[in-house]
C-alpha cells in the first residue's frame, strides 16, 4: 500500500533525476560544422568548450585587426602567445602578417618614438612566438632587417628561454 510519504518521496527523486538529466544534456555541446575536427581537438587539449575556443578566436581575430593601429600604444607580447595558444594552425602565417604590418609602420613612421616602438613590439611579438616554437623565432627575428631590432628580438628570446 502506498502511503502519502512513499509518494512524496517517489515524486521528489524523480523530479530531481529529470533535474539532473536535463542539466547534464544542457551543457553538452555538439560541434557539427565541417572542419571543426581541429577545433574540438584543440578545445578538447585546452580543456574548453568548442564554442568558448571558437569566440575566444573571434576576439583574437579582431585584435589582429587593430594591431596596425594601437601599435606603439599597448603591449602586443600578449597577443603573440594568445595566437599561439588559441589559433596555432594559423599562427605562424598571422604573424608574419603582423610582423609585416608593424615592420611598414615603423618604416612609415617620421617621428624617432613611433618607429622606436613599433619595432619593440615587433621584437615581443617574435619573442612571444619563442615560447611555443623556438626555432621558428630564431628565423623571424634573423629575417628582420633592423640590426637594433634583431638584437631586441634576440634579447627578449633570451630572456624567455631562461625563465
Amino acid at each position: 500500500m502506498r502511503t502519502p510519504i512513499t509518494r512524496l518521496i517517489v515524486s521528489a527523486g524523480l523530479v530531481v533525476s529529470s533535474v539532473v538529466l536535463s542539466l547534464g544534456q544542457a551543457t553538452r555541446v555538439v560541434v557539427t560544422k565541417a572542419g571543426d575536427d581541429e577545433l574540438r581537438r584543440t578545445a578538447y587539449r585546452m580543456r574548453l568548450c568548442p564554442e568558448q575556443l571558437r569566440n575566444a578566436r573571434q576576439a583574437l581575430a579582431a585584435a589582429e585587426a587593430l594591431v596596425p593601429d594601437v601599435a606603439g600604444q599597448v603591449y602586443l607580447g600578449d597577443l603573440g602567445s594568445y595566437l599561439n595558444r588559441l589559433d596555432r594552425p594559423h599562427a605562424p602565417a598571422v604573424l608574419t602578417q603582423l610582423l609585416a604590418q608593424l615592420a611598414d609602420r615603423a618604416g612609415q613612421a617620421e617621428d624617432w618614438n613611433l618607429q622606436e616602438r613599433a619595432n619593440r613590439f615587433e621584437a615581443q611579438l617574435i619573442a612571444a612566438q619563442a615560447v611555443e616554437d623556438f626555432g621558428r623565432a630564431m628565423d623571424l627575428a634573423a629575417a628582420l632587417p633592423d640590426p637594433k631590432v634583431r638584437y631586441q628580438a634576440y634579447m627578449q628570446i633570451a630572456q624567455l628561454v631562461a625563465r
